[in-house]
């Protein structure tokens, strides 16, 4: 049993974190088989070879390249878009001087086409993008609330388009029931980032700028989570991640607009730490990727084990995400190290070709070792599979040495309510990791909503502001069966208890974060050959703020 001292009790306690997780979770998922089937996404996307509507050669970079395509028309978002009338003669020459900046969804569709919404500052934009691919509920109402999605869908899609997926049904099933108070309605336009800074701040200018959206489910990953926070909220606009996960976050400045449904990696690097002590391990290399993710859990483990065991049984390392140079990382550490225990991998899928470095280097030195290996979530990819099948005839006991630790967002019979509806809808995709959190954080914002005089105008601040009343009162589980009990309280000046899929969520309103538990996941043999992950135990925190490696509760 360890007790946690106590500024960190408090953090934990109040914090909810993949980060920069990549996991790679495998589906069957194609979203086009020609450049034609792209065509009604967006302008500008072709269909890539593994079968998504990815961005093709940019139209345009600047107004100019536009010349000769019509009066009015712009470069926007590498496409030549030609500009609203706002409202004007038919016969309007492109003159906008004195021109109010007024419009409607009516007017926007009317003269430019579908997908177009009247945004910020009164002017009509588009709201597909080669970026932002994805529309679900009705924006062509005007009384539809739009919200956006910056998540992984083309790089990391494996990851990325379950999450988003989640959130479409969160969306369906509110409108379904009647939507929020006063007729209105909520949609989604979601975004890709690839897990890339860059892009993720040009889905955010989009969604922020022009489309002028009061909510934002993600940024997924912790690095492009903290890169937007100041564009997003500085902009008035709430965001909350469903997977990034860094102990950064937290003190974040964010006009409390920030918020997360996942736990914060302080919690999982203690937990990760407990776990070494259990095991009874003197000998440690803990290597982390040189992002907010990695190094966030490294430095943690760190500041527990590291200070522990001492320069000369803990070797820390680094890598550059961009081109990491894994063959010195395995010299270094083994040349230190000869005699190491355990290899702690925190980084995304690109984890499970460091581990197989490893392995090679220790057969071709002739080492009389067989470290354990344990990895975060960021790891848990079924690359893992693979390599464990390419080691045989050892394959079994290099099964029996790798194990990892992840934030436990499994919430019982609410969780599994929620997965059969999940498959139900996209019957060829996993309800993977964060799938459940980015579910609760749809449902979350239009609660959120509702507590929103249905004729004031949406904003960050209104949805910030309700989230104080989701905290305590009746319980109310996430999913379409209790939405009419919600909007009944909520529209009432009541509040509730929000229980999600992924967890209770009991949220510290000051941090935006909730605490959880953390699962140890392994790999796990069945009877026909096949390998799976499971879960081997839990780590629990009490309310003595004590936390303890444990069989995981019945649920």
């Amino acid at each position: 049993m360890k007790r946690f001292p106590i500024v960190l009790v408090a953090l934990v306690m109040s914090i909810a974190g993949l980060a920069g997780a990549g996991c790679s979770l495998l589906l069957d998922f194609e979203e086009c088989a020609a450049d034609g089937d792209c065509a009604t996404r967006a302008p500008g996307l072709v269909c890539s070879q593994e079968g998504y509507c990815v961005a093709g050669a940019p139209e345009c970079s600047v107004d100019d390249d536009c010349a000769g395509k019509g009066a009015r028309t712009s470069c926007v978002a590498g496409t030549c878009t030609a500009a609203a009338n706002n409202g004007g003669d038919a016969g309007d020459t492109g003159d906008t001087t004195d021109v109010p900046l007024t419009c409607t969804v009516a007017d926007c569709i009317e003269n430019n086409g579908d997908n177009y919404v009247c945004g910020v500052g009164g002017r009509c934009v588009n709201l597909l993008t080669p970026q932002c691919t994805r529309i679900a509920g009705p924006v062509n109402r005007g009384n539809t609330v739009i919200i956006g999605s910056i998540l992984p869908t083309v790089e990391f899609g494996d990851l990325g388009i379950p999450i988003e997926n989640a959130v479409v049904l969160a969306v369906e099933e509110i409108n379904d029931r009647g939507g929020l108070p006063g007729g209105r309605n909520l949609a989604l336009i979601g975004c890709d980032s690839s897990g890339d800074a860059d892009l993720g701040e040009a889905a955010a200018k989009h969604l922020v700028e022009e489309v002028g959206v009061p909510a934002i489910v993600g940024p997924a990953f912790s690095g492009v989570f903290i890169g937007n926070i100041n564009l997003i909220t500085g902009a008035g606009t709430l965001m909350i991640s469903p997977s990034a996960t860094s102990p950064d976050i937290t003190d974040q400045q964010d006009n409390g607009l920030a918020w997360r449904t996942v736990a914060s990696d302080v919690f999982q690097g203690v937990a990760s730490s407990d776990l070494i002590r259990d095991r009874g391990y003197s000998s440690v290399a803990a290597i982390g990727k040189g992002d907010a993710y990695g190094e966030g859990l490294l430095n943690k483990l760190s500041e527990e084990v590291g200070t522990e065991l001492g320069i000369d049984n803990y070797v820390p390392r680094t890598y550059d995400e961009g081109a990491p140079d894994f063959g010195a990382i395995v010299t270094q550490v083994l040349d230190e190290l000869p005699d190491v225990e355990v290899i702690v991998l925190f980084g995304t899928s690109e984890v499970v070709d460091l581990l197989g470095l490893f392995e090679t280097e220790i057969n071709n030195r002739g080492l009389l070792i067989t470290p354990d290996y344990l990895l975060a979530d960021g790891g848990k990819s079924e690359l893992i599979f693979a390599t464990i099948q390419n080691a045989a005839p050892l394959d079994d006991e290099l099964r029996a040495r790798i194990s990892g630790t992840e934030p436990d967002h499994q919430n019982g019979a609410v969780f599994q309510a929620y997965q059969l509806r999940y498959q139900g809808a996209f019957p060829r995709s996993n309800a993977g990791i964060f799938t459940p959190n980015s579910y609760d954080a749809t449902y979350l914002l239009a609660y959120a909503m509702m507590t929103i005089d249905p004729n004031v105008e949406i904003t960050g601040a209104g949805i910030a502001a309700g989230m104080s009343r989701l905290v305590s009162g009746p319980m109310t589980a996430v999913g379409p069966s209790d939405i009419n009990q919600a909007r009944n309280a909520l529209t009432v000046g009541n509040s509730i208890d929000f229980v999600g899929a992924s967890g209770p969520l009991d949220f510290n309103l000051e941090t935006g974060e909730a605490p959880a538990n953390v699962a140890l996941w392994a790999v796990e043999e069945r009877e026909n050959g096949d390998l799976r992950f499971t879960t081997a135990m839990c780590y629990l925190i009490g309310e003595d703020g004590t936390g303890d490696w444990a069989a995981c509760p019945q649920q």
